[in-house]
């Protein structure tokens, strides 16, 4: 077996050379360390523990490193050397000279008072200390004046100035921060490669997404947002993003500044791939949550990996000269954005008409589906329309592809039923995207035949009634909000439920030992909040014969509800407790056949 080479080297290095030879990324926004975290760090240093390396990177045609990871640890240290008082335990200093010039038999507030000025005076001494022009009478002078403005005399100059000294070797002896040898991997492979080492080097701990990894790693390349109208929303996103994160979170952002980002219109790839995100989960609420970041994320650059034709468990190479060439070119960026935006919002379109919840059309909390799946729609689509030229830096529509766009949104919502019945998008899923957005194996341009869909949903409910359940299984919900969606205009009134045909009470009533599939497609339907309020626990028979004496054909239609003669023979079954429940399985499992079946010519 052939050894590869390394692509590292592993070094000793001092925090004096390091601060010579590192370039800092300038342009990152990076969340940063509390306060308490900067000293706990400091403090291992104070103690002489071993820490963490950093990872440092020499890019081509620049003559210093550049600091890939460790940014907290290596800034920190800089910290401490520029504000060492922040730094430094100087409680029991505080006290010695309270000891001096207060008194314990003052009143608390005026107790604490004085030493918040002893403090702020200390603090003030060891920032501006000056080790070749020391002063012996600095920190005096500092008290003398502080509690002079508070009218309290200080005079005690002998016994301050010996704290004085006692403060300066506490300072010098704390912590040498030149002479930190701080453990340094130099990495020499190709800069695209980085983001999967800096992924491999922060597998302990925290775990890290591959797009954080992706956003620590690629500040370095910015991207400069002309006024173009999906430019600026991009901007807007990722400044929006960061504000949130401030006042809503409070967290701290390092080199942010929202006036300042505007001003310059600059933004990295990272950045740029999670706002992209956003803007297509705005567009896609049937299936999405805008609110979701690291679903924006995920979506943002899973869709630019599709656009630029590299495989899913490729998204470093986004960053290739090649790519950033493409976000450069203003116009060219304008027109990835539109175009995948428009498509988009052709899929939300074709799916939100199956998916809304009767009575509000702007609510989709039954719709499922894996990102995978809905990427892969995108993918479809994108590749039958359009053809990227990286070289020309052109976006080519495809001739002919008005055809076969039409024959995709004609089945698309069959395969959305059949890969979900099959699970077919289960697991990473990844390849499968792949097999359509790089391999231009697209699939949706064939009908899913109706025996195969018939096939696929039979044995599926056959699978389900052999399992026991109360809760409504997610696919049922699915299947039972798009057939009743092609029925959407007999659901009048403005809210509905979901609601159990044989009351969950009377089945746990059941014993465990047998099988009632309570939770499945044939036991479940859509009720107006308003009367499920009101039924309560009862069959719409004893409910509808106390409060208004007749059950509607239509009702009794629109949601395939059972005769009261089946329903009576289920109460006396179960309250029976004979061990015999099968007019329950019965009722459940043909109702479930009749919306399937119903299903079925809906969607032919």
């Amino acid at each position: 077996m052939v050894n590869r080479e390394s692509k590292y080297r592993i070094e000793a290095t001092t925090f004096s050379d390091l601060d010579k030879m590192l370039i800092l990324p300038s342009f990152q926004r990076k969340l940063v360390w509390s306060k308490m975290e900067k000293k706990n760090f400091i403090e291992t240093l104070h103690r002489g523990h071993p820490f963490g390396s950093i990872l440092v990177y020499k890019y081509p045609n620049e003559t210093k490193l550049s600091l890939i990871d460790g940014l907290q640890r290596f800034t920190t240290i800089r910290d401490y050397r520029d504000n060492p008082h922040e730094y430094i335990p100087i409680e029991n200093f505080i006290q010695e000279l309270f000891n001096i010039i207060s008194s314990e038999d003052l009143p608390r507030p005026t107790r604490e008072h004085h030493k918040k000025i002893i403090e702020k005076s200390l603090k003030k001494f060891i920032a501006s200390r000056d080790e070749k022009n020391s002063n012996s009478l600095a920190l005096f002078e500092l008290l003398k004046g502080d509690f002079e403005a508070v009218g309290v005399k200080v005079d005690k100059l002998e016994e301050i100035v010996k704290i004085q000294d006692k403060v300066i070797n506490d300072l010098d002896g704390y912590l040498n921060i030149y002479e930190i040898a701080i453990p340094t991997i130099v990495f020499t492979g190709s800069d695209t490669e980085l983001a999967t080492v800096f992924e491999n080097l922060n597998r302990g701990g925290k775990k890290l997404s591959k797009y954080q990894v992706f956003a620590a790693q690629w500040d370095k390349y910015s991207v400069k947002l002309s006024n173009k109208e999906y430019a600026k929303t991009l901007l807007e996103k990722t400044i929006e993003w960061y504000e949130t994160l401030v006042e809503e979170r409070g967290i701290e952002i390092e080199n942010f500044n929202p006036e300042s980002m505007q001003k310059d219109g600059e933004i990295n790839i990272a950045e740029l791939c999670f706002a992209f995100g956003k803007m297509i989960l705005e567009r896609v609420p049937v299936f999405w949550n805008f609110k979701n970041d690291d679903l924006a994320n995920e979506i943002g650059y899973s869709t630019m990996a599709i656009m630029l034709e590299i495989r899913n468990k490729d998204l470093s190479t986004i960053i290739s000269n090649e790519n950033r060439g493409l976000f450069d070119d203003s116009d060219m960026l304008e027109t990835l954005l539109y175009s995948s935006l428009a498509i988009y919002e052709d899929i939300n379109r074709l799916f939100q008409k199956y998916l809304q919840t009767p009575g509000d059309p702007s609510n989709f909390k039954y719709s499922i589906g894996s990102n995978f799946q809905i990427l892969s729609f995108f993918a479809a689509f994108w590749n039958t329309r359009y053809k990227l030229d990286k070289i020309q830096r052109k976006l080519q529509t495809i001739n002919g592809s008005n055809r076969e766009t039409k024959a995709i949104r004609s089945n698309l919502i069959k395969w959305y039923v059949y890969d979900i019945l099959e699970g077919n998008w289960s697991g990473t899923g990844d390849s499968k995207l792949d097999q359509i957005a790089i391999e231009h194996n697209n699939k949706y341009l064939k009908e899913v035949s109706a025996d195969t869909l018939n096939d696929s949903m039979q044995k599926w409910y056959d699978e389900q009634l052999q399992k026991r359940s109360i809760n409504f299984e997610p696919v049922a919900k699915m299947l039972y909000t798009i057939n009743a969606s092609f029925n959407y205009n007999n659901y009048t009134a403005t809210s509905y439920d979901l609601e159990h045909v044989i009351p969950k009470k009377l089945i746990n009533k059941i014993s465990t030992v047998h099988t009632i599939p309570g939770g499945t497609l044939g036991n479940l339907m859509f009720l107006d909040s308003s009367t499920n309020r009101g039924k309560k626990e009862q069959f719409m028979y004893n409910y509808i014969d106390d409060n208004i004496g007749v059950l509607t054909q239509e009702f009794i239609d629109l949601n395939y509800y059972p005769i009261k003669a089946q329903l009576t023979d289920v109460k006396i079954e179960i309250e029976k407790k004979g061990g015999d429940y099968s007019n329950t399985q019965s009722v459940i499992k043909n109702r479930g056949n009749s919306i399937l079946n119903s299903l079925m010519k809906n969607l032919k």
